[in-house]
């Protein structure tokens, strides 16, 4: 059951952090002059994303296997 709850909780976290992260770096890609600071920032942006999809797949997996038994 605590189990259940921290895994809620930081997911609320990750999530308010990376748009948070993502905010930032989509307003630094639209202000930067250079390209390297333009692609550093794109990999700000997308960074997050993944990491996401990796919470997203591995949550599915602990749901899966409790509904499986």
């Amino acid at each position: 059951m605590w189990w259940d709850i921290g895994l809620i909780v930081a997911g609320i976290l990750f999530l308010v952090i990376t748009v948070l992260g993502m905010t930032i770096g989509y307003v630094n890609i639209i202000h930067s002059e250079r390209d390297a600071e333009k692609l550093l920032n794109v990999w700000l942006v997308l960074a997050p994303i993944f990491c996401v999809l990796m919470f997203t797949l591995l949550f599915t997996a602990k749901m899966a296997g409790r509904l499986a038994g």
